[in-house]
């Protein structure tokens, strides 16, 4: 013979079906929100004003805007170095990696060409020179993941500035997507330099 305790409540029990949806909808609401911030900070970048940094470096994937805003800032005297790292983008890069500038130029080539083996190249450079700033010059879209794998590798001072990239409507969207997706990357499962 089964007792039955008449004081205790009956227990509720909740159909998994129901808690598999909730979770559902949880895990949909978080990737959503991630998205919205994530293109909030490509879309509104905070941006640094630098005066004083050991070098200012370029990133590969100009197409134009970054040199261009580099080469400002050395024209300001912002700093003394200009790095260029990865692949060269135009014949410009080029050319001011063979030499004969009134700066010095430094260039890197890191494999895989990528921001994150940009950032380690980068540091391992300033820290060989015992650099404490250094300035990256990037596409107003790229500032953001730019600034987090640069600060990651570099034990220095990161500033970043940003330049709008010449892009058609279409390009520019597919630029904006590419720097949503990398940055949720970077910040979820690439944690490290």
């Amino acid at each position: 013979m089964v007792e039955i305790d008449r004081d205790d409540p009956p227990r509720r029990v909740v159909p998994t079906g129901r808690i598999l949806v909730w979770a559902a909808l949880l895990g949909l609401g978080l990737c959503v929100v991630s998205v919205l911030v994530g293109t909030a900070l490509v879309l509104w970048p905070r941006t640094d004003h630098p005066r004083h940094a050991d070098a200012i470096v370029v990133p590969s994937g100009d197409h134009g805007e970054r040199l261009a805003k580099a080469m400002s800032l050395l024209r300001a005297g912002v700093a003394p170095t200009l790095v260029m790292v990865g692949q060269p983008d135009s014949a410009q890069d080029q050319a001011l990696c063979l030499g004969g500038q009134p700066f010095e130029v430094v260039c890197l080539r890191p494999q895989p060409d990528s921001t994150r083996a940009e950032a380690r190249s980068t540091a391992r450079l300033a820290s060989s020179r015992h650099w404490r700033t250094v300035v990256v010059a990037t596409s107003t879209p790229h500032v953001t993941r730019a600034r987090l794998l640069f600060s990651r590798c570099f034990a220095g001072r990161t500033e970043t500035v940003g330049a709008k990239p010449p892009l058609k409507r279409r390009d520019a969207a597919r630029a904006r997507a590419h720097e949503v997706l990398g940055l949720l990357y970077s910040r979820i499962w690439a944690r490290t330099c």
